[in-house]
């Protein structure tokens, strides 16, 4: 009986241990399912939205690969942010250069640039760098095929879709130009065939002179690089305006180009061209080529646009 009454109470006491085990189990596993489900919760659902890796890599990728790429000579100092600010809202990744090595230097930290904006000083076929106060000479250049060889040799090149070269009259040189979109591996080159001139002019006004500014925005249409005049109107209604605006034109020969914006309407209006008046014109074949080289000319501004699949070698 007392052996009874013992096995009775081991069963018990074991039944009792087995359940103790299997409900701490079963509270175990409830816990670890809702940690599990709290985890997955957290996690994004797969291929909807990027987990940690992923972020990470998507991270990585993004810093090699740039839309916009404007690499502008030392000297413009803070036009290149008011030209940055016109011409591309601000969005372009901007740099500051001296040479071309400074040049290749920045392209080579992306992988892929879909438009790279080089505004650098320029004559038909070279880059000019480091110029003295008057820009009437420079102590460093590059010419077009040099730069383009040296681009060649990098080990690790980035692909550019379109080359926009804004320097001056660099697409005077139509064989140069080709030649070097081709050697920088570009889908498309664009360059004008004129000077390319820059200027900061003041606009000062008291409190309530919003006519008076509008009428000198009037006069510099179109060669004021501002977004959002209208904007610098309703400011100069209720507070005075003291700012510094970008100015933009072509001129196409050396005296121009020597010259400042003029206050004669006529002269400004014949000889220094803004943006706008740009004749846009288009490269596709090779006879296309041959026919602009016999009819292009200073006195003419242009925007040229080559296609370079048709000057590839098979």
């Amino acid at each position: 009986m007392a052996e009874s009454l013992t096995n009775d109470s081991r069963a018990t006491s074991d039944g009792s241990r087995a359940t103790a085990k299997t409900t701490a189990t079963n509270s175990n596993r409830a816990t670890e399912n809702r940690d599990a489900k709290a985890i997955l919760q957290q996690e994004p659902p797969y291929a909807t939205k990027p987990g940690p890796l992923m972020l990470m890599l998507q991270r990585l990728a993004a810093a090699t690969v740039v839309d916009t790429l404007l690499l502008g000579d030392q000297s413009l100092g803070t036009k290149i942010g008011l030209y940055n600010q016109a011409h591309f809202g601000g969005s372009a990744t901007a740099r500051l250069v001296d040479s071309w090595a400074g040049c290749l230097k920045e392209i080579g930290t992306f992988s892929s640039i879909n438009r790279l904006v080089l505004l650098l000083h320029s004559n038909p076929g070279m880059f000019l760098f480091q110029p003295s106060p008057s820009e009437d000479f420079f102590r460093d250049f590059k010419l077009l095929a040099d730069a383009g060889k040296e681009f060649s040799s990098l080990k690790e090149k980035p692909k550019i879709r379109t080359l926009d070269l804004e320097g001056c009259s660099l697409g005077a040189n139509l064989d140069s130009l080709v030649n070097f979109g081709l050697a920088v591996g570009a889908d498309t080159i664009v360059a004008t065939n004129q000077f390319h001139e820059f200027a900061l002019k003041r606009f000062v006004v008291d409190k309530g002179e919003d006519k008076y500014l509008a009428r000198q925005f009037s006069e510099l249409n179109g060669y004021l690089l501002v977004p959002h005049l209208e904007g610098w109107l309703l400011e100069a209604r209720s507070k005075p305006v003291d700012q510094f605006f970008l100015l933009e034109w072509f001129v196409g020969s050396l005296k121009d180009h020597q010259r400042r914006l003029p206050q004669n309407e006529k002269d400004r209006r014949e000889n220094f061209h803004p943006t706008k008046a740009l004749q846009p014109t288009y490269i596709r074949s090779k006879e296309e080529l041959t026919k602009l080289k016999q009819i292009i000319s200073p006195k003419a501004p242009l925007r040229i646009t080559i296609e370079l699949a048709p000057f590839r070698k098979p």
